[in-house]
């Protein structure tokens, strides 16, 4: 069978539903569903065509892609309505048979590339001037036509995708009229950096009485929707000729791959393109990461609603999406509206973008708007606030049932009328929690066709993949099936791009530094000034470094806690540089063993035991503080970001290494006025006296959880040890693998963990209030096929039956999770965890005793505390 593989080189984007139509009157009644079983009907009368990639394909032979002797040509493509509309492919120019196209939730596709048409010419294609078309592709940066209808090239339909690396995207095309040829070009500003290439999009191409829209929804959230566009002209279509050809026609042809063509003999109402949306998100895996917002939360332009404003494109920048929807009410307003479909019952919050009134007069209304919700009235917003200003206000709670709900904004009172956006959100209480949403929205639409993307969940589920990839979803029982939306647990870890497998870098300035603190936190900047710790009455003051970020940064000092730094970093050293507890490395080489250290603006004094060094700034290489006890440090920590044990954690890994921990009541978001989206977040950590700003867009990782779900890479083990014939030359690593790499296996990126080299065996020190632990585990892929080992976890001593055994872990293409591991409850004593990993050469069949290429990876490691028992010890220690 000749099964082509997906195009290497072409852009992936999914068109999805090009709507040629006029919708009907506005708000009039609901017509039928169109997906009554989950999918076009295929009875529907006014189903004019529907042909998919997954049936109905014959080759030239007639046999189908199931038969053992297809040869991968695509001769005809039956139509799955009632009108029997087939297409057959020109003679010597059929397209090929895509099994599998990763990129299209490993749908199968019809690959065109340049010649290759499916046509008929029997009837025509639609015939009322209210056509929905609707198209799912994959086109190249290119001019490409889709399709066209008619030979003549002064009277035939077309539709045209413009998809250049200029940044952009259009949709162009001739539709024919009783009063002559008509022509539309709909772009979409698209970023020019490239991350458009390879995505998947839905465009919506709707007809309305005096407009045509374009929308243009990608792969990466749903919330902020998507580009949108319009055309302001005539669009009855009545003058479709019979002849059609899928794949540009006669001269224009088309390279790419076709999964789904839909066309409607009518114009589809608000609800209904929102069900069609959803049907081709869900089925080409569009909607994957939507999971990573709390079900049921919408962020709706005031463009995607439908009503008697007018859209305005003034003042670009401020809106959400550069568009907005404008009224002047004279007397009364039927407003705008639009229908959600909530995914389960629940409390609503009801956010509302909009001008805020000048309240210049206490009678005026001039910007006041009133949200109605499944007919419940809710507050007027947006009536006292300064002139010009965009602000989110919240309209108010509803209770809303699983279904749908229909949403209307209406102007309240005379006056000119100015709508941006809406929220429902089931979680979204406060503006900070708004101001998040909306800006991981748009960093998520920021990603690139090939930026992978990894989520963790509370319950250690896992989200994997790429918009060209694919999406995988892992268990504690291995790959599992797509979960329900609705009942996903709470979203742990984000991590964007991928990390940096070596965060540091040489020092642009004698006294720039990287500072690492003793929670884990890094901040990179220049060392300015000391302040010395007070001695005054009243609350004392530690002593503090003043530390200047780097470029891009507000340039006021920030002021650094001395005694929570763990290590300042002036010159990376290439090589892991021994630099133990209490010690000053000299860029001579030179080591001080202090007992204690004093700094200055721009020198540090050492106490050794024979004598008071004072040595410049510029000539320190690294200082290692004393090391505290890292459980101490973490309820330490509480006590400061969470004292009453309620708040969440928050911690940001952004470019060139930097992390910072704060929390919920220790965070918030900056956004300047009128900003759409917040730019970045503010967070103060435990060890800073003021916030710090960390930009949306240079957010690699993201973790945000209760206070009880730690990593265990936070806590280094109280002792390793390290056996084997080749073991000694590896030593084990943090957040890394032992070769210094990523942490990658079973084709996945891992967040956080340790890499050892097999055979080994960690020890770590548990308090009481730790009630259970999760792990998974695997051979490095830096390894490949190499490698054989097993791996046991054990309480308190090495002996007996351990708590968890794997089975033989040979090579990188597999790895196994232990689920939550209940540990035994404490007795008074420090408990113990161990983690070991052993040779298992006999299952591999090699014979082979030796541990080469034995690098194990204890993955995403994660200890679940008790809330209550771990809020007593923050309690204690803050006293």
């Amino acid at each position: 069978m000749i099964v082509t593989k997906p195009f290497p080189t072409q852009r992936l984007v999914i068109l999805a539903a090009l709507l040629f139509a006029t919708v009907p009157a506005r708000f009039a009644p609901a017509a039928p569903p169109m997906l009554p079983s989950g999918e076009p009907d295929p009875n529907c009368p006014e189903l004019r065509l529907w042909v998919r990639a997954d049936s109905g394909i014959k080759d030239t032979e007639g046999r189908s892609p199931a038969d053992p002797g297809f040869n991968g040509m695509v001769a005809a493509w039956n139509d799955r309505s009632p009108q029997k509309f087939n297409l057959a492919a020109a003679p010597g120019r059929a397209p090929l048979f895509v099994q599998q196209q990763p990129a299209a939730g490993n749908r199968p596709t019809v690959a065109f590339s340049g010649e290759q048409i499916l046509t008929r010419s029997s009837s025509v294609l639609h015939d009322r001037p209210t056509s929905t078309m609707i198209l799912v592709v994959q086109g190249q940066p290119r001019n490409s036509h889709l399709f066209s209808t008619g030979r003549n090239q002064h009277t035939r339909e077309t539709l045209n995708l413009n998809y250049p690396d200029a940044g952009w995207a259009g949709l162009g095309g001739v539709y024919m009229t009783s009063a002559g040829e008509r022509g539309y070009d709909l772009n979409l500003a698209l970023p020019s950096d490239g991350r458009a290439g390879g995505r998947f999009a839905i465009i919506l191409s709707n007809g309305e009485s005096d407009r045509r829209t374009l929308e243009f929804h990608d792969g990466t959230s749903y919330l902020m929707g998507g580009e949108r566009n319009q055309f302001v002209g005539p669009l009855a279509s009545d003058k479709c000729s019979r002849d059609f050809f899928l794949g540009g026609g006669e001269a224009d042809f088309f390279c790419g791959q076709v999964a789904e063509m839909i066309v409607f003999n009518r114009g589809l109402s608000s609800a209904e393109r929102r069900e069609m949306l959803n049907y081709l998100r869900h089925r080409y895996e569009l909607d994957m990461t939507d999971g990573l917002f709390p079900a049921g939360t919408f962020l709706l332009p005031a463009d995607s609603f439908e009503g008697n404003w007018t859209w305005s494109r003034t003042q670009p920048g401020r809106y959400l999406r550069d568009q907005h929807l404008t009224a002047d009410v004279k007397t009364t307003d039927e407003g705008i509206k639009t229908t959600i479909n909530v995914p389960r019952n629940g409390l609503y919050h009801i956010w509302v973008r909009a001008l805020e009134n000048d309240f210049r007069s206490p009678v005026s209304n001039s910007s006041a708007l009133k949200t109605i919700v499944q007919g419940k009235e809710l507050r007027v917003t947006h009536v006292r606030g300064p002139a010009t200003t965009l602000t989110w206000r919240e309209a108010g709670e509803v209770e809303l049932k699983a279904g749908p709900a229909e949403i209307v904004i209406r102007g309240e009172g005379p006056g000119g009328k100015d709508c941006d956006s809406v929220l429902i959100s089931p979680t979204a209480a406060t503006l900070d929690a708004v101001e998040e949403l909306c800006a991981l929205a748009k960093r998520l639409r920021g990603m690139g066709g090939e930026s992978r993307l990894t989520a963790v969940f509370e319950n250690g589920l896992r989200l994997d993949g790429s918009l060209l990839t694919g999406w995988r979803w892992t268990g504690p029982s291995g790959q599992v099936s797509r979960p329900d939306p609705a009942t996903l647990p709470p979203l742990v870890c984000l991590q964007f791009d991928r990390r940096q497998a070596v965060p540091e870098r040489p020092s642009t300035a004698a006294a720039e530094a990287m500072l690492e603190f003793q929670n884990g936190d890094r901040l990179r900047g220049t060392i300015c000034g000391y302040v010395p710790a007070t001695s005054q009455p009243g609350p004392s003051v530690s002593a503090q470094l003043l530390v200047r970020m780097p470029a891009g940064f507000p340039q006021s000092a920030i002021p650094v806690e001395i005694d929570w730094l763990r290590r300042i970093v002036f010159e990376p050293s290439p090589r892991d540089r021994p630099c133990p507890p209490k010690t000053l490395i000299h860029r001579n080489g030179r080591a001080y063993s202090f007992r204690a250290i004093r700094w200055c603006a721009e020198s540090v004094s050492v106490l050794t035991e024979e004598s008071l060094e004072q040595i410049p700034l510029s000539e320190v290489a690294e200082v290692r503080m004393a090391t505290d006890d890292a459980w101490d440090g973490y309820y330490r920590e509480l006590a400061i970001l969470d004292p009453e044990g309620k708040a969440g954690i928050i911690r940001v890994e952004a470019n060139e290494g930097m992390v910072l921990t704060a929390s919920t009541i220790r965070s918030s978001h900056l956004a300047a006025p009128n900003d759409p989206v917040a730019l970045a977040h503010l967070l103060q950590p435990a060890w800073s006296r003021a916030p710090i700003p960390v930009s949306w867009i240079s957010t690699r990782l993201l973790w945000r959880a209760p206070s009880y779900v730690v990593p265990l890479s936070r806590f280094a083990p109280q002792r390793v040890t390290q056996r084997g014939v080749l073991g000694s030359s590896w030593k084990w690593q943090v957040d890394r693998n032992v070769a210094g790499g990523i942490l990658r296996s079973d084709g996945m990126e891992f967040l956080w963990g340790f890499g050892v080299h097999a055979p080994n065996e960690m020890v770590f020190t548990l308090p009481d209030c730790v009630r259970a632990f999760r792990t998974s585990v695997g051979i490095d892929a830096v390894v490949r096929n190499a490698g054989c080992a097993i791996a046991k976890i054990h309480a308190d001593q090495v002996s007996g039956v351990p708590l968890y055994q794997s089975k033989p872990l040979v090579g990188s293409a597999m790895t196994v999770s232990t689920g939550e591991i209940a540990l035994p409850p404490g007795t008074g004593a420090a408990r113990q965890l161990i983690l070991v990993t052993e040779n298992a050469h006999e299952a591999s069949g090699k014979g082979d005793e030796l541990d080469i290429g034995n690098h194990v990876d204890w993955l995403e490691p994660t200890l679940l505390l008790d809330p209550v028992l771990l809020h007593a010890k923050v309690i204690k220690g803050s006293k």
